[in-house]
């Protein structure tokens, strides 16, 4: 079971996603709809649908009680995981001027996986090689969104 304080946490937190979320879809429907059933403001939406959601879930966890226990050591996630994963997301954004969208994609998911805690050479490799192609395929290829090429090539 949780302490009150920590329950009272969890359900602020919730509520933040949401009203992050409701923020996030009250400038999403600002974007034209286009005339196509996927259009600029199909993905804007779906994400703060996706934070709404999220958040209104982690509330009603923490109201029924049924949340996550705290972590032991938050000093060390913040040194382990948050400070290298926004270095790497700084140089991606580097990368992504210099090589373009898909090498660079190709060269920093890896890289996030081994800070969240992918070991094995499939989970490596295999699995972030499959996310960046799916994604190449679906806004690149289908849609046909350019991604840019950097000025290295």
């Amino acid at each position: 079971m949780s302490t009150p304080a920590r329950r009272t946490e969890e359900i602020a937190l919730g509520v933040a996603l949401a009203a992050v979320g409701a923020v996030f879809l009250w400038q999403a429907l600002l974007i034209p709809q286009g005339r196509d059933l996927v259009g600029p403001r199909s993905l804007p939406v779906l994400i703060a649908g996706l934070f709404m959601a999220g958040g209104a879930l982690v509330s009603v966890r923490a109201w029924t009680g049924r949340i996550v226990p705290a972590p032991k050591a938050t000093e060390h996630k913040l040194l382990g995981i948050v400070l290298p994963a926004a270095a790497v997301a700084l140089a991606f954004l580097w990368l992504w001027g210099a090589v373009g969208w898909t090498l660079a994609s190709l060269i920093a998911a890896p890289v996030f996986y081994f800070i969240f805690g992918a070991r094995g050479w499939r989970e490596l490799l295999l699995v972030p090689a499959a996310a960046v192609l799916i994604l190449y395929l679906i806004f690149y290829r289908l849609l046909g969104l350019w991604h840019g090429s950097g000025w290295l090539f």
